[in-house]
This record gives C-alpha cells, structure tokens and sequence, in this order.
C-alpha cells in the first residue's frame, strides 16, 4: 500500500505518507511529535484513513507483543538449556563396583555444575541455583566417600537418581519470567 501511495506521484497522498510515517516514528519513541489537522473537510474516502490508522495500531501492538513473548519464550528455552546441561554432566558420570570398592570416573565435569549455578543467579533463579550448588556439594561428598569405602553402588546409585530428579524439577522464577525487564 505504501508503494502504491509513493507510486500515485499525487503531492496530498505523498503529503500523509511523509506525515504518517514521521508520526508513527514519533509515537514509537514516545515523543509528541507532529499532529495532523484537517482544516477543510476531510475527503470521501475516509476508510482509507480509518483503514490506515487501523493497521498502524495493529502493526504496533503486534510488535510489542510479539517482542514480549519473544522475551518470554528465550527465557524459558534459556532455564531449559541451562537444566539439560546439569543433567547431561550428572548423566555423563560413570560408575561400576569393584571388588576393592566402587569405582568411579567421568565426573570432571562437575565443577562445571557451580557455573551453571552462577548462571541461573544472574537470570534470578535463586532457588534453582541454591539446589544446582547442593547437588554440586552432594555429587562431591558422596565421591569422597565411594573413594573411602563408605558407600557401595546400590546407594550411589539412589543419589545419582535422586540429583537427577532434583535437576529435572528445579524450580523457575515466574515472576522474572514475565517481567518485561531481566536477563535472557
């Protein structure tokens, strides 16, 4: 339509395309901007300013809230991610018994469970991250005690589902989630 209007070659029609577009970028920065004044009588075919300002009211509310639920859902797939990386390093840990003891390998990575913990405190979810820090603590301390001969493989193995479950349910932050500031 803006085309068709710049194409007519008509000085009134370019004339309310110019103000249109320098209004509609005034409204959009929130500035008073130009207003337009009809000092005669507006024309016959006032549907099709009617239909403008129709579809520059749509045009804009559908851009505030297509950028607010992009928000949203970038969000949520960023809590998403963060917790199925936990989960892989705690997937990732390999553990078999031995006649000496329980053997245990593959958890280098869980040192990286205090980074994700960081994380998910800059993106405001505390209670997430205060769980994520004591599985980290927990993952470690039952380490210690495999390498010493204090647990076998049936308890390691009920810690290693109960850190899973704990990861797999952590909590998000609902009210960061919707505000319309916050982290992504």
């Amino acid at each position: 339509m803006l085309t068709w209007l710049a194409k007519a070659q008509k000085p009134k029609y370019l004339i309310l395309l110019i103000l249109l577009v320098v209004s509609t970028a005034f409204a959009i920065k929130g500035w008073p901007g130009p207003r337009i004044y009809f000092v005669f009588q507006p024309p016959e075919n006032t549907f099709v300013l009617n239909l403008a300002k129709r579809l520059a009211d749509i045009v804009f509310f559908g851009l505030i809230t297509g950028v607010y639920t992009g928000l949203i859902v970038s969000r949520i797939a960023r809590f998403a991610e963060l917790r199925a990386e936990s989960l892989r390093i705690i997937r990732s840990i390999n553990y078999i018994q031995e006649p000496i003891g329980l053997a245990i390998w593959n958890d280098s990575d869980v040192s990286r469970l205090g980074l994700i913990a960081s994380e998910l405190l800059f993106l405001k979810h505390n209670k997430a991250a205060k769980l994520m820090l004591t599985v980290e603590g927990s993952i470690i301390n039952e380490k210690l005690n495999a390498d010493s001969g204090r647990i076998g493989f049936a308890e390691y193995n009920q810690s290693m589902k109960d850190w899973q479950s704990t990861l797999r349910n952590l909590p998000m932050n609902l009210l960061v989630l919707f505000a319309p500031w916050g982290h992504i």
